[in-house]
């Protein structure tokens, strides 16, 4: 490995590290308001404890009064207990006084204990100087007026010092005989709840304060609960935030002391058990986070971002020194910005990890946190493997690729070819163009078998017999009723008959036409006596009828041109079964065509390679068979594909990860690894939609209670759809030589299929389920628009139900809030796979012409006005 490369691998860490330190360890977010309140509501319990724990210990309590006493020096307690006693000695230590509350509700024998315990308490603490029988117990209706009265009554019986309940501005002013029977109105004012934005929140509790001044002029006010959460959903105009926050606190300090409000801030720290009562935003309101820190000031740097900035700039690290030594032949520079994302993905995987402890997750957010930061994984990356690929292709030079134009000495004698075609059903005329394109090949020693399987019209298969009699002895012809494996069956039958001289198999669908130098321009690679498969693209009769057509025939396109190509570079393509060569010696060895498997090339492609034979890839087209006529057979042919990957990935999955021993270099094992990752995202993707819509459902009843999630886990998405357009976009340019229609076309005909792969993923990886081989349709067939639709009504429903909810959810919220804007355009970019399937099932309606074109030529396809999909 070279000096220069070294030191990337080893410098770039210390950029990685600076950045990580920076986003996960930062010094500070904001300056602190001048924040000096009146008096601060205080609960004493910590992260994870609620009412039903037991409070925090002296020691604790001691450091959160001397916190405190910083700030204020009164402090409002919202229950009574053992707990009082000691809490008081404490804030007396630090020159606080205490404002304490019985918490009574629909309990006798509770309300009883809590009121007797607070009496008690005040009368052995001088610095307890009032009191609060209940806090908003008739807006939680569980006492009447009367009863509440009654408590108040008894309570006053027993004490001097002044006497109240709290409860919001509205019931005061509903409630006058309550009025009477306190000594002071303690009223909570809190603008969030009322959705008053912040910057009109301080005109609004002057407003209220006003009209409790003018009902009842003779008592006095206290501001029982003033405050702004710093998290949590928006309701209307209120806008949760740590800047929202600060703001208010700012204003509010200036307002209170020039019109002399007594008030109380809630609160002093976050109480993550209030989540259970009125939702996220209710752990969010106080001045310290539940960790004890400022949430303005000074941040404390995380106690492990030291280890996770070591994890994730050694992951990093180690990718780029496997992609150096994998292709080596990239200059520094292009390697150092490679490796810079590189380190940027890992952080980004590993951020949510990072900064879940700085979330208040109860029981049921931990689990649901933890599930999204996994479920990410995949799409950071796959956009690694985005990059690596887009690397490649815009800096890295082919050179394994065949040139069919270079001079090859051929051997004196050309080796023996078999040619197997299989068919099943196909309209005779199209078997019989492909046969007369075989019988005019320009190969001087070949054999051609034609096996017909699992056909009992006699009107389709009988033409076929009769030419391939009149073709000569060259061209032999079987018939079987039924044969087990399908096309694989068919081709390991077709073994069997195959001359003893035959050095090399050639494959060939029924629909195809082949160049009549396809096996002389090819043959002679299998000099090189490691060479098992030659395979050339499966290009396509460029005639487009119409858009659909002409979606399906650049996405192919790009599959041969951009996939295919780099693939061959690490000795990794995927083998077709069509188009293709394989030595004898090869196929012999493996054992032959898999009857198991629904896509048997690729399969027996993948056993060559584990054998340690080498296969070689031409961009180049030499034949050209028919495109899917409608959707229904685009979809069908997409799912067997996807389908037998993953039958490919259960049972090669030992070999595929080094786990058994096998001829297979990391490098090959990557490509297939990542080329089925994008078919796995797709099926995590409907998964995500599925759940998207009923978290939007419930977020649209539920706006105030119920979020959109984090954005750090919005953010990647949208920009992973975003940039995997651009990346698809780009690629396009770089090796496809077709027209900005053709580009969008392919991603169209592309995204039309998520919902297909996602079932075949599933399907094939998650059930026992033996799904039938699928033919793919060679002939169109006249499908009225309403037969069209009932063929994708899976996507249709999704679609509608997706739009309903997009509709409902925009409503229902406004979408004044960035999070939500954020979610909206994830529900949207989710519904664009559907919109294409919508797209590509009309696209057969609407005919076209245009001029002949080849994904390997050199001209661009002519468009028309009127062609759409």
């Amino acid at each position: 490995m070279h000096y220069s490369h070294v030191a990337l691998i080893l410098g770039l860490p210390a950029l990685g590290g600076t950045l990580f330190w920076w986003a996960t360890a930062p010094e500070s977010h904001r300056n602190s308001p001048s924040f000096a309140p009146l008096g601060i509501a205080y609960s004493p319990f910590g992260k994870y404890d609620g009412t039903s724990s037991s409070p925090l210990g002296i020691a604790d309590i001691e450091q959160d009064m001397k916190r405190i006493s910083q700030i204020t020096n009164l402090i409002r307690i919202y229950s009574s207990g053992d707990f009082l006693g000691s809490l008081a000695i404490s804030a007396q230590k630090h020159n606080l006084d205490v404002i304490a509350g019985a918490w009574i509700g629909t309990s006798p024998k509770q309300n009883k204990a809590q009121i007797s315990s607070l009496i008690e308490q005040s009368h052995n603490h001088s610095n307890i100087r009032k009191l609060l029988i209940g806090n908003e117990v008739l807006l939680r209706s569980e006492l009447r007026s009367s009863q509440l009265i009654e408590h108040i009554t008894l309570a006053k019986n027993e004490t001097t010092l002044p006497l109240s309940t709290a409860e919001p501005w509205h019931i005061w002013l509903d409630n006058p005989e309550l009025v009477k029977a306190v000594d002071f109105i303690a009223v909570h004012i809190l603008p969030y709840w009322e959705g008053i934005s912040v910057e009109k929140s301080l005109t609004y509790i002057d407003m209220r304060l006003g009209e409790l001044r003018a009902l009842y002029p003779d008592k006095p006010l206290l501001l029982a609960e003033v405050g702004w959460p710093s998290d949590g959903p928006k309701r209307n105009h209120a806008i949760p935030s740590p800047e929202n926050q600060a703001k208010f606190a700012e204003n509010f300090a200036k307002y209170a002391r020039a019109n002399e409000i007594d008030h109380i801030w809630l609160e002093a720290y976050d109480q993550p058990w209030k989540m259970a009562q009125e939702g996220p935003v209710g752990s969010h309101w106080g001045v310290f986070t539940a960790d004890r820190k400022s949430k303005w000031g000074f941040v404390v740097k995380s106690s492990y971002w030291l280890l996770w900035t070591f994890f994730s700039v050694g992951a990093g690290s180690i990718i780029l020194a496997i992609y150096i030594r994998t292709w080596k032949t990239l200059r520094s520079v292009k390697l150092i910005s490679i490796g810079t994302c590189f380190q940027i993905i890992f952080a980004g995987m590993l951020l949510p990890f990072i900064l879940a402890p700085e979330y208040y997750l109860g029981p049921l957010g931990k689990p649901i946190w933890l599930l999204l930061s996994f479920a990410q994984i995949p799409l950071w990356l796959l956009f690694m493997l985005d990059l690596i690929e887009l690397s490649n292709v815009s800096w890295k030079k082919q050179t394994r690729l065949i040139d069919v134009n270079h001079v090859f000495v051929a051997p004196q004698e050309l080796p023996r070819i078999s040619i197997h075609l299989p068919f099943s059903n196909e309209p005779p005329e199209i078997v019989l163009e492909c046969l007369t394109s075989l019988s005019q090949l320009d190969y001087p020693n070949f054999e051609v078998i034609v096996i017909s399987n699992n056909c009992t019209d006699r009107e389709r298969w009988l033409p076929i017999e009769k030419t391939c009699i009149a073709l000569g002895p060259n061209f032999s012809f079987s018939h079987t009723d039924h044969c087990p494996g399908f096309k694989a069956g068919a081709l390991n039958m077709a073994r069997k008959l195959t001359s003893p001289l035959t050095e090399i198999i050639a494959i060939i669908d029924s629909d195809y036409i082949v160049e009549k130098n396809w096996l002389r321009t090819l043959a002679p690679f299998f000099e090189q006596e490691n060479v098992g498969i030659v395979q050339a693209p499966q290009d396509h009769h460029s005639t487009l009828s119409n858009g659909f057509q002409s979606g399906c025939f650049w996405e192919y396109a790009g599959f041969f041109q951009i996939g295919m190509v780099q693939r061959n570079e690490a000795n990794a393509i995927i083998q077709h079964g069509t188009m293709t060569l394989v030595r004898l010696q090869a196929l012999d060895e493996v054992g032959g065509w898999s009857e198991w498997c629904l896509t048997e090339d690729t399969e027996l492609g993948l056993r060559i390679l584990e054998q340690g034979w080498d296969a070689m890839y031409t961009r180049e087209s030499l034949g050209k068979g028919l495109l899917p006529p409608d959707l229904c057979a685009y979809r069908n042919q997409r799912f067997r594909w996807v389908y037998g990957g993953m039958q490919i990935l259960r049972h090669h999955f030992r070999y595929l990860t080094g786990l058994r021993k096998s001829s297979l270099t990391w490098s090959q094992r990557y490509h297939f690894l990542a080329g089925w990752l994008p078919w796995i995202t797709d099926f995590l993707a409907l998964i995500f939609s599925v759940a998207a819509l009923f978290w939007t459902a419930a977020m649209s009843v539920y706006p105030e209670i119920l979020p959109p999630p984090s954005p750090l886990f919005l953010v990647p998405v949208l920009g992973f759809l975003l940039l995997r357009q651009i990346r698809n976009n780009l690629l396009y340019r770089i090796r496809v030589n077709c027209s900005e229609r053709a580009r969008w076309r392919a991603t169209i005909a592309g995204l039309s299929l998520s919902y297909t792969i996602a079932r075949a993923v599933f399907f094939g990886l998650f059930t026992l389920k033996k799904v039938p081989f699928i033919q793919t349709p060679r002939i169109a067939r006249e499908t009225p628009i309403g037969a069209k639709l009932k063929d994708i009504r899976a996507e249709l429903c999704l679609l509608l139900l997706s739009l309903a909810l997009i509709v409902i959810f925009c409503l229902r919220t406004g979408i004044d809030d960035k999070l939500e804007a954020l979610w909206t355009l994830i529900l949207v970019g989710q519904v664009a796979p559907y919109f294409c399937t919508l797209f590509m099932a009309l696209g057969t309606v609407n005919h076209v012409n245009t001029k002949n074109d080849t994904m390997m030529g050199k001209t661009i396809p002519a468009t028309n006005p009127d062609e759409s999909l």
